[in-house]
């Protein structure tokens, strides 16, 4: 028995709740049912989606969205290539050289699969796509693609591929604060339906689950995973301040629910690990130079297991415990910060 993920779709940035209903609507139309209750659903989630596609696309012009398209083309010119030739070869050719053919159908045979089709929408064109890059990652199929004369298109089509998200991220990220007046109200209808829904599929799935519908609910899921993660992707990581009149002031880049040790993972040349005391030591020379310090917050030592706060400012001491001094040289503390963001 498989659910739909109920996820708060509510608080998500616009783009992002439009990538997810888009894709909802998308995969709903594709279910074959004679359950009346559901083609009612799919009848009134479409007809609520239209009217909040029109008013985003109001709301959300944007240039990115021709460069979107073209590039979407290329793209799928690109997975043609492979798909067909590949093809050609697994069944074509098959007399001519087996041994190609028997590598044109190991290439092939994930477009079968994952049931890639280019007039899908980009969101689950470009969640197939991702499937198809992991199985086209082994070494086997590395050197088909070489021995089939498709590596460069492959490349292509990867590069292409991300370009493509890039942009979407791009678009996303621009048109995310645009939500007022019709488009609010469009939004806030499609939703609550969106919920209704969802309650009556999970039900439904308890009580007399449909091949096609749980079809529907696997495809809905990993299309949201993936929009999720695309979220997450384009946030800018928020930063943490570390200050010191030694060392001087440096900001380092915090991944939700970081550990002092992943920045200390990440940033090895800047800190090291104390696993005597279990504690987290600065590694910069100029720290060197007094002996050594560690990271503290209101004179409390930071462990490698600690929490990362970017809200809160974070001090270098001594690692007796005092503030640090600027050495002679040093004119007032202040260095040049080495560290990027």
């Amino acid at each position: 028995m498989t659910k739909v993920n109920e996820k708060s779709l509510a608080s998500w940035p616009l783009a992002y709740f439009y990538s997810a209903m888009q894709a909802f609507d998308f995969r709903m139309g594709d279910v074959e049912t004679e359950t009346q209750r559901f083609l009612s659903e799919i009848s009134e989630v479409h007809r609520l989606y239209t009217a909040f596609d029109e008013a985003y696309k109001r709301s959300a012009k944007s240039q990115l969205t021709e460069q979107i398209a073209a590039l979407d083309e290329i793209r799928d010119h690109y997975a043609n290539i492979v798909e067909k030739v590949s093809n050609i070869w697994a069944e074509q050719l098959k007399n001519v050289d087996d041994t190609l053919a028997v590598k044109g159908r190991r290439i092939h045979q994930p477009f079968v699969d994952f049931e890639f089709d280019v007039r899908e929408s980009m969101v689950a064109e470009n969640s197939k796509l991702d499937n198809i890059f992991q199985v086209f990652a082994s070494q086997q199929l590395q050197q088909d693609l070489t021995d089939l004369g498709l590596t460069v298109i492959d490349q292509r089509l990867r590069q292409t591929t991300q370009q493509l998200k890039n942009l979407i991220s791009q678009r996303n990220q621009e048109s995310a604060g645009v939500e007022k007046g019709e488009l609010k109200a469009a939004r806030e209808a499609l939703y609550q339906k969106y919920v209704a829904c969802v309650t009556y599929i999970n039900a439904l799935q308890e009580i007399a689950p449909e091949e096609s519908i749980s079809q529907y609910v696997e495809y809905y899921n990993t299309d949201l995973g993936n929009i999720e993660r695309q979220m997450k992707q384009g946030k800018k990581n928020p930063t943490v301040l570390v200050n010191s009149v030694v060392v001087g002031n440096h900001r380092y880049s915090v991944s939700d629910y970081a550990k002092w040790s992943d920045i200390a993972a990440s940033y090895n040349k800047d800190f090291t690990i104390d696993t005597a005391n279990n504690r987290l030591l600065s590694a910069y020379n100029k720290a060197k130079k007094v002996g050594g310090m560690y990271l503290a917050l209101k004179g409390v030592a930071v462990k490698p297991t600690d929490a990362v706060d970017a809200k809160k400012t974070y001090s270098l001491l001594l690692m007796d415990g005092t503030e640090p001094q600027p050495e002679p040289d040093d004119e007032g503390g202040e260095v040049t910060p080495v560290t990027p963001e």
